[in-house]
C-alpha cells in the first residue's frame, strides 16, 4: 500500500480544512483555490480560473472598495514589488460584509505563492469587547479591583486610586483592603468573615472607616465576589468600593438644609391640607410683615389677602391644591402695612418620609421690583417699536433675533427680497466688526425704487453675558439721507464757489494784461486809421494799412474776449437769430477740420433771438468743435444741434439765471468721452487731458466765461454708446413788446464834421492825447489837451467854451472818476465821455452816478469816437439843414 497521497487526494483534503487557501505561480497567475478561499474572500467563480492574473483580483478588490479610491494598477504594482522582496508576510483586511480576514502569504521553493486566509472576525470582536469592558471599568465612578487567590491586587481602575489615595508610582504590592488601611478590624478576621460570606452568600459586603488628614473620616462601602476564568475556575476576587460617607452625614445635611431654608430670601411656607400655616421661614415675615406666631394655625390666604382681580387666581390655586396637584403663578398680596406685594408662587404637595401626603409647601419669591422693571421694559419696547430709527437685535453671528417696525420698513426684514438678503449680509458684517473692535459706527447705502440711494447711519454695541462674552448685538439704523444730501450740496456749492474764485483771480490777471495791451494798441490802431484816411482808394499802401487795421481789430477782439472770460467787461450785445448766427460760422469751421470728420448740422430754434456778441458766440462754437475734433484723431461724426429743449426751469433755478424762454446748443462727438473724474474739472483754467505743450487748457474755461457773461450755463456729459456732449443754455431775447426779434442794425460810418467845438482831452499817455487830438482836428473839432485831472480842471475854469470832456479813467493823481465828480459838484452840465482800456462790471453799473454820459473802450477808432461826440454835443444854431440831415 502506497503512503503517498495523490494530488486529487490532497485537493480533497484541502477542501476540508477551515482555512481558505490559494496558489499563484511565479508569474502571479492563478493556479488553484479551495472552496473556503472563495467563500471567505467572496471572489466569483469566473475569476478563480487557472491563468487569471493577480491584476484581475486586485482590480476586483478595488471595485468593491478594499483600497479606497486608489488606482488598481498602482496597487497591483506595489503588491508585486512586495511579493518579490519578501518570502512571507501577513496582513488583515475587512471585506464589504464586515468580515475581518487575516491573510498569510508565503513563497514556495519553486517560486509559487501560497495565500492562507483565516476568518478572525470573532477573535477581533471579542478583543474589542474586552477592551470596551476594560474601558468601561476604567471610567466607572466606583472603585474596582481584581486580585489573585493570595488577595494581591493585580488590577485597579482610576476610581480606586482616587478613592483610597493610592498612586501608580508606588512600587510595593497592594493587597485587598482593609490591609494596612484601618485599625478597627484585624486583617485575619476580615479574611475569615469574607470567606464565610462568599461560601454562604456568594458575596461579602462591608464598610471601612478611613481617617483623613483633615481630621474627618471617610466611610467606604465594599463588595467582594469570587473571580472565575472561562472554565469557571476560581482564580481570585473582584472588589467594588464606593464612598458612603454621605450616609453618615445625612443628619448633618438635614441640619444644613434647615439653615439654608432659614437664610433663603424667598418665603417658604408649610401648610396642612386646609391651608393652615404649620411653619415658615424668616423671609416670610420680611416679605409679608407677619410673624410665624401671627400666621401659625391660620389659613394663609385669609391673613395675607389677594388684591382686586387676584382673588380669582387665588381661588383656582386653592382648588388645585385640594386636588393634590401643584400650582404655579403670580399673586398680588397685601402686606401687613397695606402696600401691594407681587410674588411668584410655587405651591406643591408635601409628603412625609414614608411618602404620605400631609399638606402643602409654598415658595413665594418677591418679584415686585422685577415686575416694575418688566413694565418699564415693556414701555421701552413700545417706545423702541415706534421709533423712527430702525433698532435690530442679532446674535453674535449677526442672525436677526428681534427688530422694530422701522427696521422692517427700512431694511425689508421679515420679507424674502434682495434688499432683505443684503440687510442680513450687512448685519453679519456689523456683528463681525463689533466682535473685533467692541463697537461699530459707520454709514452705508440702500437702493431706492426710483434708482436713488438712501444713506444710513449705524451705531452697534455688544450685550455681554455673565461670562463677559458677546451674547447679543444691538444696532440702531438712522436715515441720514437729507443730511448727506445737504452736505453734498454744500460741498458742491463750496467747489463751485472755489472754482468761481479761481476764475475771478485769473480774470483779474487777464484784465491787468488786457489793460496794458489795450493802452499799447490804442495809438497803433488809431494812427492806422488816420493813415488810411490820407491814402487814395484802391492804392496798395491803403490796402496794406487795411490789413494792419484788420489785424489790430482781431487783436482788440481777442483782448475783449479775454476780458469777457474774466468777466471784467460786458461785451456789447445785439439781438441776433440764433440759428443764423451758428450757421454763419459753419463754413469757417468745416474749412478748419479734417476731412475724416463729418459735420452734422441740425437747426431747431426757428426765429428765436438771443442778445449776444456775435464774435463771442462764434468763439463758443469754434472752441467746442475744435475740442471735439481733437477727441477724434481717427475721424468721426461731429453733431451741431440747436433747439429749445432741456430742463430749463431747473437749470435756471440751480444757476440763478434770468429769462422765461431759452435756446440750447448741443455739440457732440463720437470720441472716447470724458472720464467721470474729469467732468467737474473740465472748465477749470489750464486743466487739460492732453500732453504737455499741446494745449494751454484755456479753451473750455474761456467758453465757460463767455457763456456766463451771456447769462447762460454750459454742461458736459457722456453720450451713448460713446462720445462727449456739451450743452449750452442761453436766455432768449425779448424786446419791449415781449417779442423775440432782432433790432435794426446801426448805420454806416459817421461822416459828420464838427464846426470848431472845443473838446478837452485828458490822458496821462502822450501818444493817446496826440492821437485823440489829430482825430478831432480831422473831424472839425478844436482839441485841448491835459495830462492829468488837475490840469484838466484848471483848463475848464479858464476856457468856458469847452463843449465836452473826453477823459481817461485810470490816471495818477486824479482819476477820471474823481474828475467827473468834481465837475458835477461844481454844477456844470458839460458832457463827459470816459475812456478806459478795461471796463468792469462796477464801472458799467456806476459810471452814470459819477456824471459820465458814455463809456469808450480802448482802443478807439475814429468812427466810434465821432459817433459818440455828435451824440452828446448840442448842434450850433447856425448849422444848416444839410449838415443836420447828414448828422
Amino acid at each position: 500500500m502506497s503512503l503517498r497521497a495523490t494530488s486529487e487526494q490532497l485537493t480533497n483534503y484541502f477542501e476540508l480544512v477551515s482555512h481558505g487557501m490559494c496558489i499563484f505561480d511565479g508569474s502571479l497567475r492563478f493556479l488553484w483555490a479551495n472552496r473556503q478561499f472563495r467563500d471567505l474572500m467572496e471572489y466569483p467563480a469566473s475569476l478563480c480560473k487557472p491563468g487569471t492574473s493577480i491584476d484581475a483580483f486586485v482590480a476586483f478588490d478595488c471595485r468593491r472598495g478594499l483600497y479606497g479610491s486608489a488606482d488598481p494598477a498602482s496597487i497591483a504594482s506595489e503588491l508585486k514589488i512586495e511579493l518579490s522582496a519578501l518570502n512571507s508576510s501577513r496582513f488583515e483586511i475587512q471585506l464589504p460584509n464586515e468580515q475581518i480576514i487575516a491573510i498569510d502569504r508565503r513563497r514556495a521553493d519553486d517560486g509559487a505563492f501560497v495565500f492562507v486566509c483565516t476568518n478572525i472576525t470573532s477573535t477581533k470582536r471579542n478583543a474589542e469587547r474586552s477592551n470596551q469592558d476594560s474601558a468601561i471599568i476604567r471610567q466607572l465612578a466606583d472603585a474596582v479591583v481584581l486580585t489573585d487567590l493570595q488577595y494581591r491586587i493585580i488590577f485597579k481602575n482610576p476610581a480606586y486610586l482616587k478613592l483610597f489615595g493610592v498612586t501608580l508610582e508606588e512600587k510595593k504590592p497592594h493587597y485587598l483592603p482593609p490591609h494596612d488601611m484601618t485599625a478597627h478590624i484585624s486583617y485575619e478576621h476580615f479574611i475569615e468573615d469574607m470567606e464565610h460570606a462568599i461560601s454562604t452568600l456568594g458575596r461579602y459586603e462591608f464598610e471601612l472607616i478611613l481617617p483623613l488628614q483633615s481630621g474627618d473620616q471617610k466611610t467606604i462601602h465594599g463588595t467582594l465576589m469570587p473571580r472565575r476564568d472561562r472554565s469557571a475556575n476560581h482564580v481570585g476576587y473582584i472588589g467594588l468600593y464606593h464612598d458612603a460617607t454621605h450616609h453618615a452625614k445625612d443628619r448633618h445635611r438635614l441640619d444644613r438644609q434647615d439653615r439654608v431654608i432659614a437664610q433663603l430670601t424667598d418665603s417658604v411656607v408649610v401648610a396642612d391640607h386646609a391651608g393652615r400655616v404649620l411653619d415658615c421661614n424668616p423671609a416670610t415675615t420680611k416679605i409679608y410683615g407677619y410673624s410665624l406666631e401671627e400666621l401659625k394655625g391660620k389659613p394663609f390666604l385669609e391673613i395675607i389677602q389677594p388684591v382686586g382681580e387676584q382673588e380669582e387666581p387665588a381661588r383656582i390655586a386653592s382648588e388645585t391644591l385640594r386636588s393634590g396637584q401643584s400650582w404655579h403663578g403670580e399673586l398680588s398680596l397685601r402686606h401687613k402695612d397695606g402696600h401691594i406685594v407681587i410674588t411668584d408662587c410655587i405651591v406643591q404637595p408635601f409628603y412625609d418620609e414614608n411618602g404620605k401626603h400631609i399638606g402643602r409647601i409654598g415658595i413665594h419669591r418677591d418679584i415686585t421690583e422685577r415686575h416694575r422693571a418688566n413694565m418699564e421694559i415693556h414701555r421701552q419696547n413700545l417706545i423702541i417699536e415706534h421709533m423712527w430709527e430702525g433698532v435690530i437685535v442679532t446674535d453674535c453671528a449677526g442672525k436677526v433675533v428681534k427688530y422694530n417696525a422701522s427696521a422692517s420698513r427700512i431694511l425689508g426684514l421679515g420679507s424674502e427680497t434682495p434688499e432683505s438678503e443684503k440687510a442680513h449680509d450687512l448685519l453679519q458684517d456689523i456683528a463681525q466688526q463689533v466682535a473685533q473692535y467692541g463697537r461699530y459706527e459707520g454709514t452705508y447705502q440702500l437702493g431706492e425704487k426710483n434708482g436713488g440711494f438712501i444713506h444710513m447711519e449705524c451705531l452697534a454695541m455688544p450685550v455681554l453675558d455673565q461670562a463677559g462674552k458677546i451674547d447679543r448685538v444691538v444696532s440702531v439704523h438712522r436715515d441720514v439721507t437729507d443730511r448727506v444730501r445737504n452736505q453734498q450740496e454744500q460741498k458742491a456749492q463750496a467747489e463751485r464757489l472755489e472754482r468761481s474764485r479761481r476764475l475771478e483771480t485769473l480774470g483779474r490777471i487777464a484784465g491787468g494784461i488786457a489793460h496794458d495791451f489795450n493802452n499799447l494798441l490804442t495809438p497803433v490802431l488809431g494812427y492806422a486809421h488816420l493813415a488810411k484816411a490820407d491814402l487814395p482808394e484802391g492804392s496798395q499802401p491803403r490796402n496794406d494799412i487795411m490789413r494792419v487795421i484788420k489785424g489790430m481789430e482781431k487783436a482788440r477782439d481777442m483782448v475783449r474776449q479775454i476780458l469777457t472770460f474774466g468777466q471784467r467787461i460786458d461785451a456789447p450785445k445785439q439781438p441776433e437769430h440764433f440759428d443764423t448766427l451758428i450757421a454763419s460760422n459753419l463754413d469757417l469751421l468745416e474749412g478748419s477740420l479734417s476731412e475724416s470728420i463729418k459735420v452734422v448740422w441740425k437747426p431747431g430754434c426757428g426765429d428765436a433771438v438771443i442778445a449776444c456778441n456775435k464774435t463771442a458766440i462764434g468763439q463758443i462754437l469754434m472752441n467746442l468743435c475744435w475740442n471735439a475734433a481733437q477727441a477724434m484723431p481717427e475721424g468721426g461724426t461731429l453733431l451741431i444741434e440747436t433747439d429749445q429743449g432741456g430742463d430749463w426751469s431747473n437749470i435756471k433755478q440751480d444757476h440763478d439765471l434770468d429769462g422765461t424762454a431759452h435756446v440750447r446748443l448741443l455739440v457732440g462727438d463720437t470720441g472716447p468721452g470724458i472720464e467721470q473724474s474729469n467732468i467737474d474739472l473740465i472748465f477749470e483754467p489750464f486743466f487739460t487731458t492732453k500732453s504737455s505743450g499741446s494745449n494751454t487748457g484755456l479753451g473750455l474755461s474761456v467758453v465757460h466765461g463767455i457763456v456766463r457773461a451771456h447769462g447762460g450755463v454750459i454742461t458736459a456729459s457722456n453720450r451713448r454708446p460713446k462720445g462727449a456732449c456739451f450743452e449750452v443754455f442761453l436766455p432768449q431775447y425779448m424786446d419791449a413788446s415781449g417779442e423775440s426779434r432782432p433790432q435794426q442794425a446801426p448805420g454806416a460810418n459817421d461822416a459828420r464834421h464838427g464846426r470848431g467845438e472845443t473838446i478837452l482831452i485828458v490822458d496821462d499817455d502822450d501818444d493817446v492825447r496826440e492821437l485823440m487830438a489829430r482825430m478831432l482836428l480831422k473831424s472839425g473839432f478844436t482839441p485841448l489837451s491835459a495830462s492829468d485831472g488837475f490840469q484838466a480842471y484848471e483848463l475848464l475854469n479858464k476856457n468856458p467854451d469847452i463843449r465836452l470832456v473826453l477823459t481817461d479813467l485810470n490816471m495818477p493823481g486824479m482819476t477820471g472818476e474823481q474828475l467827473a465828480r468834481k465837475i458835477r459838484d461844481d454844477g456844470r452840465s458839460i458832457p463827459i465821455l470816459l475812456m478806459s482800456a478795461i471796463i468792469d462790471a462796477r464801472i458799467v453799473r456806476d459810471y452814470q452816478s459819477w456824471g459820465v454820459h458814455a463809456l469808450l473802450h480802448k482802443p478807439i477808432i475814429p468812427d466810434d469816437l465821432i459817433h459818440e461826440l455828435f451824440s452828446h454835443i448840442n448842434p450850433t444854431k447856425d448849422q444848416d439843414c444839410a449838415e443836420e440831415n447828414i448828422c
